[in-house]
């Protein structure tokens, strides 16, 4: 727990003080940020696009379909609570809709049941919820191995990768390190 809050604090650090930021008001990460897209293309290149392309040689498509839903199915779950912090009663409703059915229906989240019945999938983020709230400009900003974003984005997805959904699913570390 004590590794999950420091590394949020040094995101959230590293997102509210232009450390390696040049003399671009416009852009205060600048210097920064391109350092982070040279490390992300070069990890792309030779670690996450030959991985990606095993993934998909060696995983048949319904699989890789069904953990596509399961994790989106997760989401939802994320969404619902974005909606329901934004007061989003509708939207908070239909996430619930969606979760109850794919979960139940769907094998766990495995299919999407909730989809092919006309259920719209919102994807609401925490920092959509920042945005709603008022915070609505915010800088660009690459997060390492995870690409560009802005400060708000990468402070919501912070909390949400802290405190992931999939722990109460997976409560082993080898299972959510797994997934």
């Amino acid at each position: 727990m004590k590794k999950t809050t420091a590394s949020l604090c040094l995101i959230i650090s590293i997102a509210s003080a232009p450390a390696f930021a040049e003399r671009n008001p416009a852009d205060p990460y600048e210097g920064y940020n391109r350092t982070v897209s040279k490390f992300n293309d070069k990890a792309d290149k030779y670690v996450l696009s030959p991985v990606a392309r095993g993934y998909r040689k060696v995983t048949p498509k319904p699989v890789r379909t069904g953990v596509i839903n399961f994790f989106n199915n997760l989401r939802d779950v994320v969404s619902f609570g974005s909606n329901v912090l934004r007061l989003d009663v509708k939207r908070a409703s239909e996430d619930l809709v969606r979760v109850g059915i794919n979960t139940t229906f769907g094998l766990g989240g495995l299919i999407d049941v909730a989809g092919a019945g006309g259920v719209p999938s919102n994807k609401n983020t925490l920092g959509d919820t920042f945005a709603s709230w008022g915070w609505k400009n915010s800088n660009y900003f690459v997060v390492p191995l995870f690409g560009p974003s802005t400060v708000r984005d990468t402070i919501g997805n912070a909390v949400t990768t802290v405190y992931p959904v999939k722990n109460a699913v997976f409560h082993t570390r080898a299972g959510r390190w797994g997934t």
